[in-house]
This record gives structure tokens, sequence and C-alpha cells, in this order.
């Protein structure tokens, strides 16, 4: 005789829509790490959500199975995996209390966007990557944090816990985590657990109310990585009468690239992307080379090709042995010979028998040479002719009254 309750867990695992292929594709690295105490909370889960229509019911169900079993933190990494990476990440993902994933409030969907990408999903790293979070909530009833919010009460429908006068948005921030053969996905509650992944960046945590905001972050590396934005809110449940912590987020993934190299000391033309030939360091060699030649060359010239100090003694000079002084008459003034003589002053070592003509102070010698071909002036059409007299002045103006 079959039992009733087999025959329901037959028809359950039949009617199934799970892709358990497609799980570990998704989630391979963590339910490699689920062992001991963690593959025993995972069976039990499993047990009890195997029967879901979806992969995303799956993993949702997985998650909020039993909260004490994410204590256990390879069952809530997995657990995170199988609802994150399940579902389109550019939707919101919502968090009550830490413990259970739950369908985000219409005031949530309705009101808030989250633009991680709004210049393009590829990105320089070490370069600023701007984000906009516009976080409205409509007629939620969204409170301060409560004071010791771990550790509130309700008794008799109310809570022990007294409320700070705060912003209404006690945490928003971005989280990067880098996907890598060993990390599949990202999610806000991983930042519980930093041990996850080493290079996990997160952006100061701002305080704020609603309305647009611009944090931004920088990628440290190049690779694929998953950008969250994500906040937290408080609400006060007036129809169940309990406070209730919100994470929401929503991701993207971004493609980190290298950052360009810069080329000293020229930067090659964008049609070049990188260089890949010596170029213009070459160029800079041989111009190098060039000017040590020409430096080379002068001093050679300057030392040794009679341009130096010493290439214009006395014995370079060309001397006229027919020259003579007195033809020219230069009158010496006694300075360099040691006899008398006057410089500067109206007074000459001997009177002039002979007063010099008025175009050639000498007659012979060098200067004889030099005007041998002289030609006569030319007159100027304008010039009176010598010795004519001027016309005479005009007569004094008389005494104007």
């Amino acid at each position: 005789m079959f039992s009733f309750t087999a025959v329901l867990l037959f028809l359950r695992g039949a009617l199934s829509a799970i892709d358990q292929t497609a799980l570990d594709n998704e989630c391979g690295p963590y339910y490699t790490a689920c062992t001991g105490t963690c593959a025993t909370y995972k069976n039990n889960a499993n047990s009890a959500c195997s029967g879901e229509s979806t992969n995303n019911d799956y993993g949702n169900c997985f998650f909020n199975h039993d909260a004490t079993y994410l204590a256990n933190a390879p069952f809530k990494k997995l657990g995170l995996c199988l609802v994150e990476n399940t579902k389109n990440i550019n939707t919101f993902t919502c968090f009550n209390n830490d413990t259970r994933v739950v369908s985000c409030a219409s005031q949530i969907q309705a009101n808030m966007e989250f633009k991680l990408a709004p210049t393009g999903t590829t990105v320089i790293e070490n370069t600023r990557h701007d984000t906009e979070l516009t976080v409205e909530w409509a007629d939620l009833n969204i409170i301060v944090k409560p004071i010791d919010w771990g550790n509130c009460d309700i008794i008799n429908g109310s809570s022990t816990c007294e409320e700070a006068i705060a912003d209404l948005i006690p945490h928003m921030n971005l989280h990067a985590c880098k996907l890598t053969d060993d990390q599949k996905t990202c999610s806000s509650l991983f930042l519980a657990d930093t041990d996850i992944d080493a290079e996990v960046d997160t952006t100061t945590n701002a305080l704020a109310n609603p309305g647009k905001h611009y944090p931004y972050i920088l990628f440290p590396s190049p690779g694929t990585w998953r950008l969250l934005g994500h906040i937290q809110i408080y609400e006060d449940n007036l129809s169940s009468g309990h406070k209730v912590k919100w994470d929401v987020a929503t991701a993207v993934d971004i493609t980190v690239t290298d950052k360009p190299p810069t080329f000293a000391p020229t930067i090659p033309v964008a049609s070049e992307g990188e260089r890949k030939t010596g170029g213009n360091n070459v160029a800079l060699i041989i111009c190098l080379i060039l000017v040590a030649i020409c430096a080379g060359g002068c001093g050679y010239c300057y030392w040794f090709g009679g341009f130096g100090e010493d290439s214009y003694d006395d014995e370079d000079y060309e001397i006229d042995e027919e020259y003579d002084g007195a033809e020219d008459r230069f009158v010496p003034v006694g300075i360099d010979d040691g006899k008398d003589g006057v410089e500067l002053t109206g007074k000459t070592a001997a009177p002039l028998e002979e007063a010099p003509q008025m175009d050639q102070l000498a007659t012979g010698g060098l200067y004889a040479k030099l005007m041998a071909n002289k030609k006569a002036p030319t007159p100027s059409p304008g010039n009176s002719p010598k010795g004519a007299a001027m016309p005479p002045a005009p007569p004094a103006p008389g005494n104007v009254v």
C-alpha cells in the first residue's frame, strides 16, 4: 500500500521546475564549501523547497527556511547566492531584519531608482565612477533608526526601544565585489562577513534623507565587478505593530579595464592606440647623437682649427715692407716708443709746415692706394653755384598794434 505522503512528495518532485545544473553553475563554489553542519542544513532546506516552481522561488525559500541556519557562514553565503543569482540583478532585492528575503514594498518599487551606470558599464581602473540614487518611499511609515535595534523587544504591542534623532536613511553607500572563480555573486548582506573576498570595496557610509544622491566609487583593479547601490531604512509598521529594518539593493555588472599607459616624452595619437615600436624614442636618440656630433665638431675647430685663444698672434699678420708711415703724415704720440708726445690735447709733437687738403689727409702710402680708384663726387641738382650770393633776408615785420 502506497503512502499518501510519499505520493505527494513524488508528484511534487516530478512537477518541480528547479534547474539544478543552472544552480550549480551560478553558485558552484558555495556548494563546494558547504560541508559538515552546512551540508545538513542544506539538505533540510532543499527538502523543504525542492517543489518550488522557479529557481528564484527556490532560492528565496532556501534562505528563509530557518533563520538560525544563517549563523553558519557557508550556509548563508550559499543562500544569498541562490537569492541574488536566480533573479535579474538590476531589480531590487529586499531583506527584512537581516533574516528574510521579501518582496519589496510597492512604495519602494514605484519611487526608488538606482542609476548605477549612467555613463556606461565600462570603466577605467582607479577613475571616478559616479552614480545617482533616487530614494523615496511615498507613504511608507519610515522612522529614524531605533537605539539598540538588535535588542528591541515588543511588549503588549509596543517597542521597548527609544528612537534616536538622526537622518531617515542611516545607511546609504555603494558596494563592489570583484567576480572571480571563487566569488560568483554580491549581496548587501555579504558586508556582515568581509572575509568573503579580500577585494570587496565599499564607499563611505552616508547619512541622508529622501531625495537624489550622488555617491561615487573607484575600482582598484581590472576585471568584472558587481556594483551594488544599498540603503537601509526602518519602518514602523502600524498594521503589525512591529518595527522593520529594510535592506534595499540593486546591482549592475561593470567591466573595469586597465588604465592606458602614458608614454614620455610624447603621447601617441589616438589612431595609434598602443605604440608597438621604438618610434619617438628612436627619433629622440638620433637627435641627441647629432647634437653630440655638432658639439664635438665645434670643440675640435676651436682647439685645433686655429680659432682658439692663440689664433690671433702677431705672427699671423702680413706686414707691408714698403709702407712708409711718414708719407701718410701720421703723428706719433710717444706712448709705445717712449717719445714725448701729447694725446687728447690741442698740442702736437711738431708743427705742420703745410695745411692738409680738405678732401685728403694723406697723399701717399696705404691711403693713396685705397683712394686710387676714387671717383669724383657728382653734385646734386639742387646745389648752388660756387661763390653765388645768397638771396637777401626778408625785411623784419613792423610793430603791430
